[in-house]
C-alpha cells in the first residue's frame, strides 16, 4: 500500500525579499527606530540631570562649608573678646598689678602673682597665635591682638621673664619663634613713662 501523494515530514520556509519594501515592514523597522531613539534621548536626559544633581550637591556643600566657618569664626572672636574683657576685668580688680611691671624690687609673692598673669596672657596670645594660622580669625584682626605682647612683654623685667620662661618648652616651638622675631624689632614700651604724665 503507497499512499497517491508523499507525506511532507517537513515543508521547507523560503523568505522572500521584494525589491520594492513592503509598507508594512517599513512602518514597523521606523516604528523600531523611534523607540531606539527615544531610548538615547532618555539617557542623554537622564545624564544631563545627574550632572545638574551633582553641581548642585557641590554648590550646597560649598554653602554649607562657607556657613561653617563664618560661624567657627564668630565663636572664635566671640572667644577671644571674653578672654580679653576677663584679663582687663583682673586689672581693674587689682591695679596694684600693673606696679610690678616697672617696680624696683619685687616680693616672692609679687613675682608669683605677676607670673601667672603673664602666663595667662601669654597663653592667651598663644591660643590667638593657633587661630590665626588655621585661618579661623582674620589676619588683620590677629595683628591687633599680638599687638599686646609688645606691651605686655615691652618693660625690661617681662622680657626677663619672656627670655626664661618663654623658653622652657611651656609655650609651642613656632608661637616662641613668632614672639622673639616680634620683640627683635620692636623697641620697650614707653607707655608707663607716658603714663606719668597724664
Amino acid at each position: 500500500w503507497f499512499p497517491q501523494e508523499p507525506v511532507a515530514l517537513c515543508r521547507p520556509v523560503f523568505v522572500i525579499r521584494y525589491s520594492t519594501p513592503n509598507p508594512q515592514n517599513r512602518s514597523i523597522e521606523l516604528g523600531a527606530g523611534r523607540g531606539i531613539v527615544e531610548l538615547e534621548q532618555w539617557a542623554a536626559v537622564g545624564e544631563i540631570v545627574g550632572a545638574a544633581a551633582v553641581v548642585a550637591s557641590l554648590i550646597y556643600l560649598a554653602i554649607q562649608i562657607r556657613q561653617s566657618n563664618a560661624l567657627a569664626r564668630a565663636e572664635t572672636r566671640q572667644v577671644m573678646m571674653q578672654m580679653g574683657q576677663n584679663e582687663l576685668s583682673k586689672v581693674v580688680d587689682d591695679p596694684s598689678i600693673w606696679d610690678f611691671f616697672t617696680k624696683d624690687e619685687l616680693s616672692r609673692h609679687e613675682k608669683v602673682r605677676l607670673h601667672s598673669m603673664l602666663l595667662a596672657n601669654l597663653r592667651q596670645r598663644e591660643y590667638e597665635w593657633a587661630e590665626r594660622r588655621e585661618g579661623t580669625i582674620d589676619p588683620k584682626m590677629a595683628e591687633s591682638y599680638a599687638g599686646v605682647l609688645t606691651f605686655v612683654l615691652g618693660t625690661e623685667r617681662t622680657r626677663r621673664w619672656w627670655n626664661v620662661h618663654g623658653h622652657s618648652h611651656t609655650f609651642d616651638a613656632a608661637f616662641v619663634r613668632f614672639v622673639d622675631q616680634l620683640l627683635e624689632k620692636t623697641p620697650l614700651t614707653e607707655y608707663w613713662e607716658s603714663l606719668d604724665k597724664w
